[in-house]
């Protein structure tokens, strides 16, 4: 199996993210069908989390098809090598409210070969207010950028472009992001009461 480096992780990573905005940004403030995933409360789910959920999960399928996928709406599909986390709009509340606090996020891990994870990449956008922050592992300790303007996807490793801010955080603060984002069903009914 191919390894996956930094800078094939970005591009990949980017254009993902770059689908995921074409389909969330249209439907953003727009009158949408929202459901709940949970009989006992409101966790809700709209076309655009479903849409673009799907849409990830073909682009992945088809750049990477032995690649496991772990998303919020569609759930687990075994693979090898890798495994894709993918939450097609974390913060579907404020998404459907219309409020600017939503993104789309994406994770990489290399699956080892006791079948625990190993996190390699992350990635977060905010693409209404064009933010995207992407990281990195590498040994102890991780890479982090931000690309504050939503043009600025240039490959990583160029560190002079403008309004490009890149350092280095500690291994653990990386790790338990990507943990966090591992244990999508923790987090769902963190909010469950917050609207009722």
């Amino acid at each position: 199996m191919k390894e996956i480096d930094k800078d094939t992780a970005f591009t990949f990573a980017n254009e993902l993210a770059d689908a995921a905005a074409k389909i969330t940004l249209p439907l953003f403030r727009q009158s949408l069908d929202v459901s709940s995933k949970m009989q006992d409360g409101f966790d809700p789910v709209t076309k655009a989390d479903k849409d673009t959920e799907q849409k990830l999960r073909d682009l992945i399928n088809a750049q990477y098809p032995d690649h496991a996928i772990l998303g919020e709406e569609f759930g687990f599909k075994a693979g090898t090598g890798y495994q894709w986390t993918i939450d097609p709009i974390d913060g579907t509340r404020a998404y459907i409210s219309g409020m600017p606090s939503w993104g789309t996020l994406i994770a990489l891990s290399k699956i080892t070969d006791d079948g625990n994870l190993t996190a390699l990449m992350g990635l977060a956008d905010q693409p209404y207010i064009k933010e995207r922050y992407f990281g990195w592992m590498s040994g102890d300790a991780a890479e982090a950028s931000m690309h504050s303007d939503g043009n600025d996807k240039k490959k990583y490793g160029d560190t002079t472009l403008q309004g490009h801010r890149r350092r280095r955080v500690g291994h653990n603060r990386l790790k338990s992001f990507h943990e966090y984002t591992q244990r999508i069903h923790l987090v769902k009914h963190q909010f469950t009461n917050t609207f009722e």
